[in-house]
């Protein structure tokens, strides 16, 4: 259902404290005693909003994994820029031993970096 706004009764809780997407406000939103008109529900009856609200959720999802996606691919790139440049002991620590716990897809993928191979 669609609800303006200014509904009486309807009132916004605090904003959710977020790790990474700050851009986007969310927050709960509290529907005490508000009269909606059966004008307001999405595809005309009621249960049809519960499919498109799905729908949107879904593409909600896709964008959040794809974000995930790109803030991993930033912290490998600005890890691995680290690597190349930082010395200790008069050498990169990038040519040390990699970090036992490491798998070796992880491996793979920084070695790759490292030597500047795609």
């Amino acid at each position: 259902m669609v609800v303006p706004a200014d509904a009486k009764g309807l009132s916004l809780g605090k904003p959710d404290k977020k790790m990474g997407q700050r851009g986007t406000k969310t927050c709960d939103v509290i529907l005490d005693n508000v009269r909606v008109p059966a004008a307001n529900f999405i595809g005309g009856k009621p249960g049809q909003g519960f499919k498109t609200a799905m729908k949107v959720l879904d593409r909600g999802r896709l964008h959040i994994s794809a974000v995930a996606c790109g803030m991993a691919q930033r912290i490998l790139n600005e890890s691995v820029a680290f690597a190349r440049n930082r010395k200790q002991f008069g050498q990169r620590i990038g040519d040390f031993r990699l970090y036992e716990g490491t798998t070796q897809i992880q491996q793979s993928i920084i070695g790759r970096e490292l030597v500047g191979r795609d």
